[in-house]
């Protein structure tokens, strides 16, 4: 499966050969730790990490080890303050599961040539449309032929 990714910064580690760093610049209201963190869940920061690691990892063969994978929060309004923060390895872990979970259901989609989504359902639209159209309400027990 042919991805792409596009990483904000990705530095190499002086001190250790073929370990790298990726750090995502992201916007938000608050760069305070426990608001931000909640954000980072509920916008997938952490699938995001994992995603831009297993990359590097497919597209650069020397560099083996991610070191870290820091966020720069930095406010939309002023003062514009900024935080750095680096994602915890819970988080990581549950990014790694969440996306091998999700690339197998991929696989099986492609494998199938069926991807899910909302079923085939006959609706009706709203009864003000109905009115709208001077349709009255026709009684089911009688056909109208």
């Amino acid at each position: 499966i042919r991805c792409k990714a596009k990483l904000d910064i990705l530095t190499m580690d002086a001190e250790w050969p073929g370990a790298f760093h990726v750090t995502d610049l992201k916007t938000c209201r608050t760069a305070q730790p426990g608001p931000f963190a909640a954000a980072c869940g509920r916008y997938g920061y952490h699938l995001q990490a994992v995603w831009y690691e297993r990359a590097v990892k497919a597209t650069m063969s020397h560099l083996k080890h991610c070191q870290s994978h820091n966020l720069i929060a930095v406010e939309s309004y002023a003062p514009h303050a900024v935080a750095v923060y680096t994602l915890g390895e819970r988080s990581l872990a549950a990014g790694h599961a969440i996306m091998d979970t999700l690339l197998q259901e991929y696989a099986a989609c492609l494998n199938t040539g069926r991807f899910p989504g909302y079923s085939d359902l006959t609706i009706d639209v709203p009864e003000w449309a109905i009115r709208r159209a001077g349709i009255e309400e026709e009684s089911v027990d009688e056909p109208n032929f």
